[in-house]
C-alpha cells in the first residue's frame, strides 16, 4: 500500500527545510518528495494548466461515483486550492510513496478533498503538523528577511495548534533539536526501514 506524508503547518514553521532534507536522505529512491510552491498556487498571473481526467483515470483503480465526487469538490474549490488539489492528485496518480507540503487545511469545516481522496487511490494520508517554538520561529523569521508577515503566520501557527486533533503527528521544531527525529523518522518510514 501506498505510503503518503502531508506536512503542515504556517508559513516559516520548517516544512521546506524538512523536506530538502528528506529529499537529499532519499536520493536515488523512488519516493516522490514535493513541495506545493512550485505551482505558485498564490500567484494570479500563473495559469490553470488544462486538466484532463480521461488522461489520468485509467491510472486511478477507482469506481465512477469517487470520481463524480471528486469532480463536484474540484468544481466547488477556489481557483488556488484547485490548483493543489489537482497537483496532489497527479502526484497520487504516479502512485509511489510520497512526502508532500500540504498547502490546504484540511481543518476546514465542509471540504471531504482528503476524504475522497483517500477513497479514490484506497490510501491512508498522514498528517503531520510542523510546529515551530517561538525562538525558532524567530530565527526562521530573521532568516526569511520576511518581518511583515509576522502576525498573520504566529496567529495560523497557533490556529494550527489549536486543532492538532486534526493530525496524525504534530512534531516540534525546536531551537535545539530541529526536525532531525522527524526526519529520521520519515527517512524509514519512506524508505521501507
Amino acid at each position: 500500500m501506498m505510503k503518503v506524508f502531508l506536512l503542515s503547518g504556517a508559513c516559516k514553521s520548517g516544512k521546506t527545510y524538512l523536506l530538502r532534507k528528506v529529499k537529499k536522505d532519499l536520493r536515488g529512491s523512488s519516493v516522490m518528495v514535493y513541495d506545493m510552491d512550485a505551482i505558485q498556487y498564490w500567484d494570479e498571473s500563473i495559469e490553470n494548466v488544462d486538466w484532463d481526467w480521461s488522461k489520468l483515470w485509467p491510472s486511478i483503480q477507482s469506481n465512477e461515483l469517487v470520481k463524480k465526487k471528486m469532480e463536484l469538490n474540484l468544481d466547488a474549490s477556489l481557483r488556488w486550492e484547485l490548483l493543489a488539489k489537482q497537483k496532489t492528485i497527479e502526484l497520487l496518480a504516479q502512485g509511489e510513496d510520497g512526502l508532500l507540503i500540504n498547502v490546504l487545511d484540511r481543518t476546514e469545516e465542509g471540504d471531504q478533498f482528503y476524504k475522497i481522496l483517500s477513497e479514490l487511490f484506497d490510501v491512508k494520508l498522514y498528517f503531520i503538523l510542523v510546529d515551530p517554538t517561538y525562538p525558532r520561529y524567530l530565527i526562521n523569521l530573521y532568516k526569511r528577511k520576511d518581518s511583515k508577515n509576522y502576525a498573520q503566520t504566529w496567529g495560523r501557527r497557533d490556529t494550527l495548534k489549536k486543532r492538532s486533533e486534526y493530525f496524525d503527528e504534530v512534531v516540534v521544531n525546536s531551537l535545539l533539536f530541529g526536525l532531525r527525529r522527524t526526519r529520521r523518522k520519515l527517512v524509514a518510514l519512506l524508505s521501507g526501514n
